[in-house]
């Protein structure tokens, strides 16, 4: 599983909370480890899931390279809810 992240900047906020002009400096995904997605999968309402899941080995984004390569760090459960984090460096 993985999120898709753009960072922008030279942005004007608007009143409902999206943005106009600026700059994209980077488009990219973050990743979810594979133990967790299949976790999740297992919980309602992921488990009615019919569409076949593209796993972390057939995404032809993702490289295994970790942290580096946007794998996040993730704590949590199916239960109590997860919290991921990476550090996303972007130059200017």
């Amino acid at each position: 599983m993985h999120i898709h992240v753009k960072v922008h900047t030279g942005v004007t906020l608007t009143s409902d909370g999206s943005f106009t002009g600026g700059s994209t400096l980077h488009t990219g995904q973050l990743f979810i480890n594979e133990t967790i997605t299949t976790a999740v999968a297992k919980v309602s309402p992921y488990s009615t899931n019919t569409v076949t899941r593209t796993t972390l080995a057939q995404d032809g984004i993702h490289d295994d390279g970790g942290a580096p390569s946007g794998l996040m760090t993730v704590t949590g459960s199916t239960s109590a809810g997860y919290t991921g984090t990476l550090t996303l460096g972007v130059s200017t």
